[in-house]
């Protein structure tokens, strides 16, 4: 399934397929998504990039199902935020002219070893920042902030409860959550530690059928 959607780009306007993937699953693992990425690679998708936002499954399902597949970070939302935050410089004008043109994945990687070597040189660390913030790994920085052990990150649940806290803690849904939260965490976690359940069994990944 999917949808049709009207694009302006090279100065004129396109008529896109987008296809679309559902698939329900308990928990987020490697198995999962590649069972969700081999349905529409069954119908000779040939897929060159691949943009994520948070989590290390994802990424390794990716490179499973489609080994040539580039990863990038986040790089539409990134490439959206340049654009919305043009308004900023100083100089409007210089996006237009020499910011966005040049901003291609081949130039985006010869730009960034570029920097990450000047800035090599100048760290006292060899592998800093580099090694730190540049690895392969970084891209999922939701994952390497959290600090849950046992548990991956996902954004997507956090955000989804942003309108529901504001709804039930404050009248103005304009509030910052930060805000909400530290007025109000208190009490929720004091509700959370008198309503403690049994422990249960944990498995990351699918449940084989000699186990059901």
């Amino acid at each position: 399934m999917g949808s049709s959607c009207v694009v302006y780009d090279r100065n004129e306007y396109v008529h896109r397929f987008v296809p679309w993937v559902y698939m329900f699953t308990r928990t987020e693992s490697k198995d999962a998504y590649v069972q969700l990425f081999e349905a529409p690679a069954a119908r000779d998708l040939v897929l060159r990039w691949a943009s994520l936002d948070h989590s290390r499954p994802i990424r390794n399902a990716l490179t499973a199902v489609w080994p040539d597949v580039t990863i990038m970070a986040c790089w539409s939302h990134i490439s959206r935020n340049v654009r919305d935050k043009k308004h900023l410089l100083m100089e409007k004008q210089l996006f237009d002219d020499l910011i966005y043109p040049p901003i291609t994945a081949d130039r985006r990687t010869t730009l960034s070893e570029m920097l990450l070597e000047h800035l090599g040189k100048a760290s006292e660390r060899s592998d800093s920042p580099g090694g730190f913030y540049a690895n392969s790994e970084w891209c999922n920085w939701f994952v390497n902030c959290s600090g849950l052990g046992g548990l991956t990150p996902n954004q997507n649940p956090i955000e989804s409860y942003h309108n529901s806290i504001k709804k039930t803690a404050v009248i103005s849904l304009h509030v910052t959550t930060s805000w909400v939260l530290n007025v109000t965490l208190d009490a929720i976690v004091q509700h959370a530690v008198f309503a403690i359940h049994d422990l249960v069994s944990f498995h990351p990944g699918q449940l084989h059928n000699i186990l059901c």
